[in-house]
C-alpha cells in the first residue's frame, strides 16, 4: 500500500497558487498511474487530499499571529461545514485507507475537506 497526500485546491490556479495546484495534480496522476502499474502485484495506491487542517504550519512560516488567525477565519468561512479540520480527522481516513480489509480500493484520491471541494 502506498499513500500520497495532495492538498485540496482552495482556489483557482493563480500565480501564487500555481505551484501548489500543479503539485497536487501531479500527485493525483501519479496515484492513478501507480495504481494501474502495481495492481498486478497486489499493491494498492491511494492518496488523501486534506483541506485546511489545524497545525502550526502558518505560524512556522513566520506569519504574525493576527495574520494566522485571519487566514484561519477566512478558510473556515469558505468551508461548508464551517471550520478547519483537526489532524485526528485526517488521520482517521489514513487508517481506513490502510486497513488490510480495504482490499478493493486503489487509484483513488479521497478528499477530506469539510465540503470545501464542493464550492
Amino acid at each position: 500500500m502506498w499513500f500520497g497526500s495532495s492538498a485540496t485546491p482552495t482556489c483557482a490556479p493563480t500565480s501564487s497558487a500555481r505551484a501548489v495546484s500543479s503539485t497536487a495534480a501531479a500527485l493525483e496522476q501519479l496515484t492513478r498511474s501507480w495504481a494501474l502499474e502495481l495492481a498486478g502485484d497486489g499493491v494498492r495506491v491511494n492518496a488523501l487530499a486534506p483541506g485546511p487542517t489545524e497545525s502550526q504550519a502558518l505560524a512556522a512560516a513566520g506569519l504574525p499571529e493576527t495574520v494566522v488567525e485571519q487566514i484561519k477565519q477566512d478558510e473556515a468561512a469558505r468551508i461548508p461545514l464551517g471550520r478547519r479540520g483537526e489532524p485526528e480527522e485526517v488521520a482517521t481516513w489514513i487508517l481506513r485507507l490502510a486497513d488490510p480489509a480495504t482490499t478493493w480500493l486503489t487509484g483513488q484520491v479521497l478528499t477530506v475537506d469539510g465540503g470545501l471541494d464542493l464550492v
